[in-house]
């Protein structure tokens, strides 16, 4: 019979193995959130259609406030050379702030009260040397977490071969393909 520390020190060897393991981005089945800032600096916000080498192809969705009847979705077929900036969106997690409040600058706090219950002259110094860590923590998950993918002006072609894979349709529809798919989900067109 093996131990239970060996059991113990062995699940912990996994889960050490496991932060080790490489970063994975799971891509969606349908194309990603887009947003599409234009050189006129109107804005564009849609699902990733198609990027093609001379032109991408954003889905804006109607307003939800619209019935289903009445709801048309936009095909925007934006030229490359009027792209200011291309962002993907959902890929650059930056939820960790209430993480850090909840789960070290509150418990400071509450050490610093505690404290302040044992030593009333100077709780504060013992909550600012506590917060330290916080602090740490802070400016390394703000260094470490990677901007969202997208691309700026000027657009080379091997910056739009890297967002293909973001696209409801990586491999580019034809344009009859297009044709059948924007008359079959009723899009209206938009060129610029």
């Amino acid at each position: 019979m093996i131990p239970r520390i060996l059991w113990l020190m062995g699940i912990a060897l996994i889960l050490l193995f496991e932060g080790c393991a490489p970063k994975i981005t799971y891509l969606s089945p349908t194309g990603d959130d887009t947003e599409v800032r234009l050189t006129d600096n109107n804005l564009i916000r849609g699902e990733l259609l198609m990027v093609s080498d001379s032109e991408i192809f954003v889905v804006v969705a109607p307003p939800p406030k619209l019935t289903s009847e009445s709801a048309v979705y936009e095909l925007h077929i934006v030229p490359v050379n009027q792209i200011q900036k291309l962002t993907i969106k959902g890929y650059s997690n930056r939820k960790w702030g209430a993480s850090i409040v909840a789960f070290e600058l509150v418990p400071a706090i509450l050490l610093g009260l505690a404290a302040a219950s044992a030593d009333a002259e100077n709780p504060m110094a013992v909550t600012g040397i506590v917060s330290i860590p916080t602090l740490f923590s802070f400016v390394l998950l703000a260094a470490g977490t990677p901007p969202e993918p997208g691309i700026d002006h000027p657009i080379t072609r091997d910056q739009l071969n890297g967002i293909r894979k973001y696209a409801h349709f990586p491999q580019e529809l034809t344009a009859e393909e297009l044709e059948l798919f924007a008359s079959q989900h009723n899009f209206s067109k938009r060129n610029y």
